[in-house]
């Protein structure tokens, strides 16, 4: 991993963070989906409601108090450039450290965790996060928050997940979804003519 995508891992940092000082309270269970285009000759950002692109709001309104927020990169000529799932949630970045573990491609340990499209740790722990999620010794409040995490990989999960189940029974898959096959940090076996290698996985492209 490299450090551009490790600082792209940690998210939207401020003089002082500390991860756990001034931590802006959630006090919405939500998931905001906004589409924010950068600024032309280094103007500030514009945020924008996806649902209503004629309300912008300026860089420093990034409504941090939401669970969840979708933000869709714009360049400065309105073209996207990236998605990416923030989780401000402190009950939704617990889940996923302990679900989640050390994921390699993600710093759990930033505020908000940053998962980019198409969120291949949700994917790749879809199963073990809706369990954690319903666990009897779970919250109500933890149950609150989780239950939006899971309404985003319903959504956002379901066609990669028709395809994938297509595919695979047929041992056959598609490039575009070879990351599905595989974490970071998986080990794959590769027989050759006279020997076997094992490779760990970094990355899929």
């Amino acid at each position: 991993m490299s450090i551009q995508d490790y600082d792209r891992g940690r998210g939207p940092r401020h003089v002082g963070d500390d991860n756990t000082a001034d931590e802006v309270e959630v006090v919405k269970i939500e998931l905001l989906d906004i589409i924010e285009t950068e600024g032309r000759w280094g103007d500030r950002s514009l945020i924008t409601l996806t649902s209503d692109i004629h309300k912008a709001k300026a860089e420093k309104e990034r409504y941090s108090e939401y669970a969840l927020i979708l933000r869709r990169l714009r360049n400065s000529d309105r073209k996207p450039k990236s998605t990416r799932l923030e989780v401000r949630s402190p009950l939704i970045r617990a889940g996923l450290n302990e679900v989640l573990g050390d994921y390699s491609t993600v710093n759990m340990e930033s505020n908000p965790i940053v998962i980019e499209k198409p969120y291949a740790p949700l994917f790749h722990f879809q199963k073990e996060l809706r369990e954690y999620a319903k666990d009897v010794s779970r919250s109500e409040e933890e149950k609150s928050h989780m239950e939006i995490l899971i309404q985003f990989m319903q959504k956002n999960l379901q066609e990669v997940e028709r395809a994938y189940n297509q595919l695979l029974p047929s041992y056959m898959i598609s490039h575009n979804l070879l990351w599905t096959l595989y974490r970071p940090e998986d080990i794959v076996i590769a027989p050759r003519d006279h020997f076997v290698e094992a490779y760990v996985v970094d990355s899929v492209s």
